[in-house]
């Protein structure tokens, strides 16, 4: 029993590994809830609010009757003050998030407001607004293409007015695009085929060399083209080689570029999938263990 569960305790330290890997590894939500005032009485009406910490859009929730609650999930690790906005308006209250010790914890923490927040959420006006990242096709200045960190892809807006960035991937080999250290030795596919080396020496010398010149010229033609042939064949051998690991190493950071992407660019689910992963991790090393068993 105890080596089962020293066994369980190791894969769940590779999956923590594994999740800590990501581009923005999520921490578990804390929860804020209260109530939300005006001139000391109870904002009334809907609205969204919105948690950042260090301009980033870490939460979002509604305000309904003036009673609040959102959750925040930072990225992992993430130490800082969180303010909240009510359709544009900020809160006079600051939260705490401690990366160390806040995980999956509830906080009641009652807001005021110093202006009552407009009735209809701003953001899809097209404005960046307090507490937006974008709005609509304003990206704040962002390039469509600043997917950030060296990955390619496009960014857009989400309904929420945050950067999406789920269309973004790590740069791969067959990607169409030679980056990320790549060259045409070890990635052929999107930096094309590297130079053979030298090319022709011009054509052949002037008239009426000896037949003795001729023969050696020709001994010498045969053989530079036996050669060549056999150094092609072995470039081409190795090109199909290099064309299978390109497909491999494609392949495999495709599937991992496609689980950072569902992270970066998701919202609620953020942190359900490094949490899957691990679990996942588990079960399936737990499965092998009892089976050898």
């Amino acid at each position: 029993m105890k080596k089962i569960i020293m066994f369980v305790f190791v894969l769940i330290l590779v999956g923590i590994g594994s999740v800590l890997a990501l581009n923005c590894p999520p921490s578990l939500p804390k929860t804020f809830y209260g109530t939300v005032l005006y001139d000391n009485e109870i904002l009334d009406g809907e609205f969204v609010i919105r948690a950042l910490m260090n301009e980033d859009i870490i939460g979002s929730g509604e305000v309904s009757n003036g009673e609040y609650l959102i959750d925040v999930s930072p990225c992992f690790g993430a130490t800082g003050q969180v303010s909240f906005i009510i359709n544009g308006i900020e809160a006079n209250e600051i939260g705490e998030f401690n990366g160390e010790v806040d995980w999956g914890k509830s906080v009641n923490l009652d807001l005021t407001v110093n202006e009552i927040p407009p009735s209809n959420d701003p953001c899809g006006n097209g404005v960046i607004d307090l507490g937006e990242e974008c709005d609509g096709t304003n990206l704040a200045g962002r390039d469509i293409n600043d997917c950030g960190k060296g990955w390619i892809g496009t960014i857009s807006c989400n309904s929420n007015c945050e950067i999406d960035y789920s269309n973004c991937t790590a740069p791969y080999c067959g990607d169409g695009t030679c980056n990320n250290d790549e060259s045409c030795s070890s990635c052929s596919a999107d930096c094309g085929a590297c130079s053979s080396g030298g090319g022709g020496s011009g054509g052949g010398g002037g008239g009426g060399g000896g037949s003795s010149g001729g023969s050696s010229s020709s001994s010498f033609s045969t053989t530079s083209i036996s050669s060549s042939d056999s150094t092609n064949n072995e470039n081409n051998d190795n090109k199909e080689i290099v064309k299978l690991s390109d497909t491999s190493q494609n392949n495999l950071e495709s599937f991992f570029s496609k689980i950072t992407g569902a992270v970066v660019g998701s919202g609620r689910i953020k942190f359900i999938i490094p949490l899957v992963f691990v679990v996942l991790i588990v079960v399936i090393g737990v499965g092998v263990y009892v089976k050898r068993k």
